[in-house]
């Protein structure tokens, strides 16, 4: 008599998991890059935005806004907080929970560091140039 054998093996069953297992292993890590380089590529958006509004600050005040003293800054909740209501008038950084910034001012110039979660720090200038470090 021939029976007919319904269903799969073992060995099949463990083959077909090991393979899903593989391909979500390899999406996860494309998936995590393409994230940390959106973040990267949103936060060099969000200093050069600061940095447009710093020059329109100057237009209407003589001066640029600075979150603290000096020509250096370490950004925080509480300076992008400053920035957010002082210089955007918005809610840009309270959407980006990843990123902190601050910005300091001498005479005629002026910086804007932003700082990843990720340690990525990327600083804009008067000259317009921008600098990145850690990414």
């Amino acid at each position: 008599m021939d029976t007919k054998k319904l269903g799969f093996t073992l060995i099949e069953l463990l083959v077909v998991v090991a393979i899903i297992g593989i391909l979500s292993a390899v999406g996860i890590v494309a998936y995590n890059g393409y994230v940390t380089g959106a973040e990267k590529k949103t936060s060099e958006s969000i200093v050069l935005q600061i940095s447009l509004a710093q020059q329109e600050y100057y237009s209407e005040n003589g001066t640029y806004y600075a979150t603290t003293s000096g020509s250096s800054c370490s950004p925080s909740t509480s300076t992008s907080a400053l920035i957010d209501t002082n210089l955007l008038n918005s809610s840009l950084l309270n959407d980006t929970e990843y990123l902190n910034v601050c910005s300091f001012a001498s005479g005629d110039t002026f910086g804007v560091v932003g700082l990843t979660d990720k340690g990525c720090q990327i600083t804009a200038n008067s000259n317009a140039s921008i600098s990145r470090s850690g990414c």
